[in-house]
């Protein structure tokens, strides 16, 4: 899985536990599931709930995956739902189907993952090739 999504994971699984019971009981059990399972157990983010949550340097994946559990859970008025969803058009597209384990491997399915043979270069050519640099100069 992307190391930054892990980390997007671990920095929203913690922002769930300061969160208000009443705005997590709104998402999913099985999304919050999937977000404690699928982050990354060796970051601990840095989230301690004194600060705004803007005053934090969250991952760009943790921003992304809040305002769609914003538009998706919490926000009740249907005119700030469409008001949200026209600022998303205008700046990037989110994609919908973020949690989906699909999406998260799609980058990687096409990947070359061949072997590269890396082949250490002989020490004389090294030291020909240093004595012909020298000479360029």
């Amino acid at each position: 899985m992307n190391r930054n999504l892990e980390i997007a994971y671990a920095e929203i699984d913690k922002i769930l536990e300061l969160m208000d019971r009443s705005y997590v009981e709104k998402i999913p059990q099985k999304l919050r599931a999937l977000f404690s399972e699928k982050k990354d157990m060796s970051y601990i983010p840095t989230i301690d709930g004194i600060k705004e949550l803007y005053q934090y340097e969250l991952r760009r994946e943790t921003i992304i995956i809040l305002s769609i559990l914003n538009v998706n859970y919490w926000v009740t008025d249907e005119e700030d739902r469409k008001l949200i969803l026209r600022n998303f058009e205008n700046n990037q597209e989110v994609p919908e189907n973020i949690f989906s384990e699909d999406y998260l491997y799609k980058k990687y399915k096409d990947a070359n993952t061949e072997l590269i043979e890396y082949k250490k270069p002989n020490l004389l050519v090294v030291i020909l090739q240093s004595i012909r640099n020298i000479f360029k100069r």
